[in-house]
């Protein structure tokens, strides 16, 4: 996996994550970002990083994504855009 990216709602959230990756060997790079991959638009939080990833990890609240169909779209898509191919 070459990266790994963590959107999170609440920094304390990020920081305890980011605590227990930095304390294993990994053969991958990480990035932390507070949003919130239901509302906040990814893509353009993202842009000047040129970011994509194989994985994407969302912890916090994504029940909230799925209250509706349009919804669910949504946040796939906001998701979706930050894969890498095949990721």
């Amino acid at each position: 996996m070459s990266d790994f990216l963590v959107p999170n709602v609440v920094s304390s959230g990020i920081n305890e994550v980011r605590e227990a990756l930095e304390s294993q060997r990994k053969s991958f790079t990480s990035e932390f970002f507070e949003a919130d991959p239901c509302t906040d638009n990814l893509e353009t939080l993202l842009q000047e990083k040129d970011i994509q990833a194989d994985l994407v990890c969302c912890l916090q609240h994504l029940q909230l994504g799925f209250e509706t169909k349009d919804k669910a779209r949504r946040l796939l898509s906001k998701v979706s855009f930050l894969l890498k191919p095949g990721g």
